[in-house]
């Protein structure tokens, strides 16, 4: 145990901060401060690691309200854009975003297969998501009875 740190101790160190929202559905980092690229790099590794361990896709939703600078360009770091192409990668809620990053995630949206949606709160987000999967759900337990 030694070199180990936990979750919650992580989570006061680096700039975000995750939690499941709810779980096992919806995965919501909160970002804050200046967001660098190492910061950017272990985020990105560390949900890489949860979808390759998930047989369901994950949803996420990425709150900047509370960031301060987003100095990275998130295209050049492997583990970001890997993440990114992720086929266990669901819809994102993004909450917070400067007319800068707005622009930078239009970009992505065009270069990767992230479907993302813009909304002004966690909960707008959340209910957006929590919907989606409830009706892709429901087509998929229609498509699965009428192929039996």
């Amino acid at each position: 145990m030694g070199g180990e740190v936990s979750i919650q101790e992580r989570n006061t160190l680096v700039p975000f901060q995750t939690e499941w929202h709810p779980e096992p559905t919806i995965y919501l980092t909160r970002f804050s401060g200046v967001i660098i690229e190492a910061d950017m790099e272990a985020w990105a590794a560390e949900l890489t690691t949860l979808m390759n361990g998930r047989d369901e896709l994950l949803y996420m939703i990425f709150d900047l309200s509370a960031h301060e600078k987003f100095a990275v360009n998130v295209m050049t770091m492997p583990n970001v854009a890997s993440m990114f192409r992720h086929p266990k990668l669901g819809w994102s809620g993004i909450i917070g975003i400067t007319p800068l990053v707005s622009m930078w995630m239009e970009l992505l949206g065009r270069t990767t297969n992230v479907r993302f949606k813009l909304f002004p709160s966690v909960d707008d987000a959340t209910d957006f998501l929590l919907t989606y999967i409830r009706i892709e759900s429901e087509r998929s337990r229609g498509a699965d009875s009428a192929a039996t």
